[in-house]
């Protein structure tokens, strides 16, 4: 019992994230149940760890954290898709990815929104799409995929999902030239998301230009 009250002072103690943080990734409603939530499961030491190893023990943290708090099924799924956003955004912003641009419309796409844009020193779009599963959903994605292709061939579009199974599935379909639209789908709970970040990462990141390529960002804050 002891024990157990010593751990619990240590847990009140922990080191959290700030709204700092929250702002670097453009999420501006620090009240929000979800920015709470990832508060409370994400300490900043924990983004020394490799990708796919932080996004696995994020979401360990997180399903225990839901299951002791009774969420039901229905709100469990929202706030996963939200915390799983952020996880993403905030684990890119502490690598040095300064220009994110999430929740998203581009100018030439207005009834589109991308869940991260990214504007290269070289002119080229990469857009993101985050699913924690895929099932049928990712049918959508193909969409998304398809709209940035037309602007520009060298556009990049990836989908970034925890659905290992699926994850193969739709590379083999994209390997086959079934889908053309998106360049790769990562697990990012396998090594393959560290190789696809470290690719990532060779490339130099600036803020989209004064003409507004951008349509409108929505900001994250409705959960």
């Amino acid at each position: 019992m002891k024990q157990k009250n010593k751990n619990k002072k240590g847990n009140k103690n922990m080191k959290q994230i700030s709204n700092l943080d929250f702002n670097n990734i453009n999420v501006f409603n620090h009240k929000s149940l979800c920015v709470n939530i990832t508060k409370q499961i994400v300490q900043p030491i924990f983004f020394n760890k490799a990708f796919n190893q932080y996004m696995f023990d994020c979401h360990n943290i997180l399903n225990e954290y839901l299951t002791n708090n009774q969420h039901n099924s229905q709100s469990q799924k929202s706030i996963r898709g939200k915390i799983n956003e952020y996880l993403i955004l905030l684990y890119l912003n502490h690598k040095g990815i300064k220009y994110l641009y999430p929740q998203s419309y581009l100018f030439f796409i207005p009834d589109i929104k991308f869940d991260l844009v990214l504007f290269t020193k070289t002119k080229r779009i990469i857009a993101f799409n985050f699913k924690t599963c895929l099932r049928d959903r990712y049918k959508q994605s193909i969409v998304e995929g398809e709209q940035i292709k037309k602007l520009n061939t060298r556009f990049g579009f990836y989908l970034l999902t925890n659905d290992e199974s699926e994850t193969q599935r739709l590379n083999n379909k994209i390997k086959n030239g079934k889908v053309q639209s998106i360049n790769k789908v990562i697990n990012l709970f396998s090594n393959s998301a560290n190789l696809f970040l470290q690719n990532l990462l060779t490339n130099q990141f600036i803020p989209f230009s004064p003409i507004n390529l951008i349509k409108k960002m929505v900001h994250p804050n409705d959960k």
